[in-house]
């Protein structure tokens, strides 16, 4: 959920020209892509990384890891991860938390939607139990929630999505004059898969747009299989020598359709676009050329 975008710059560019189009590019993506939670890679093992959010009053909450993914599940299986909650910041106050299932989705524009636990087709938040459900915490503290997914024995093999959230609560004040409270939530991504599952890729579409002064590269995939994967998108612009790299963690779900737009500096004449995706070691790629036509008719893969 704020998914992560790392960008590197070619050689061959004065450092002012990287600047600019560093600054460009950030800047423009940040908005082509909003996203809730940042994504660890976890599989049936768990990583120190955390998703952090911070209230006014300079308390933070902290989850982590921040995605849980188990890989081949089998009917009849419980596994347990733990999930840290920590609280952030300085000061006496202190902070209480809830924990609560959901169900989510994403849009093909990749805006994150919550429902309630279990009314998705795909919804795993029945197979899940978590131990405590609440808790307080003063800055500085770290509590423990335990994630249980218990298989059921005639699970099929596919993959199921559900989302632990943790939302901060109001806590009771003395006296009688006026409260100010500052809630909000982080989230903990859970992917179940029963079997040994694949993803498969394909480019659908792509095409470029130009208004004003700029330019944007649009990508359409399809994801027929059905395991989650993360394209990463290598772009190399004009000669090559201007290339740089973005790694986007936005999810490709199974069997869904995703668009990712990039909006490119105006001087860009040429783009060569590789992905790749890790899980399955396959990369797809197309070029545009200098007048933006496609490469290759219709706008398809090569």
């Amino acid at each position: 959920c704020c998914h992560r975008r790392t960008i590197y710059f070619g050689v061959g560019m004065s450092r002012g020209r990287k600047s600019r189009m560093r600054s460009q590019v950030l800047n423009r993506l940040s908005i082509a892509f909003p996203f809730l939670f940042s994504c660890l890679t976890v599989s049936a093992i768990y990583a120190q990384t955390s998703a952090q959010v911070k209230g006014a009053v300079g308390m933070g909450l902290s989850v982590a890891p921040s995605r849980v993914e188990m890989d081949g599940l089998r009917p009849g299986e419980t596994r347990t991860v733990p999930i840290y909650v920590s609280a952030s910041g300085s000061g006496e106050g202190r902070l209480r938390f809830r924990a609560a299932l959901a169900d989510w989705d994403l849009t093909p524009e990749g805006e994150m939607r919550f429902y309630a636990p279990y009314t998705l087709e795909h919804s795993g938040s029945d197979w899940i139990e978590f131990s405590p459900s609440n808790g307080e915490l003063q800055p500085g503290e770290q509590s423990v929630v335990r994630l249980t997914v218990r298989v059921p024995l005639g699970a099929e093999p596919g993959e199921r999505r559900a989302i632990l959230l943790l939302s901060t609560e109001p806590l009771p004040t003395a006296g009688n004059g006026p409260t100010f409270n500052v809630l909000f939530r982080v989230g903990v991504v859970v992917y179940l898969r029963v079997g040994e599952l694949g993803s498969q890729p394909e480019i659908v579409s792509y095409s470029t747009s130009e208004q004003g002064d700029k330019k944007t590269l649009i990508v359409e995939l399809q994801n027929s299989g059905r395991r989650t994967t993360r394209p990463q998108f290598f772009l190399f612009l004009n000669e090559e020598r201007d290339a740089y790299m973005i790694v986007e963690k936005l999810p490709l779900l199974a069997g869904r359709r995703s668009r990712y737009q990039f909006e490119l500096p105006f001087d860009t004449a040429r783009v060569r676009c590789l992905i790749a995706f890790p899980d399955t070691k396959r990369k797809l790629s197309f070029e545009l050329r200098p007048n933006f036509s496609p490469f290759v008719e219709s706008g398809r893969k090569r």
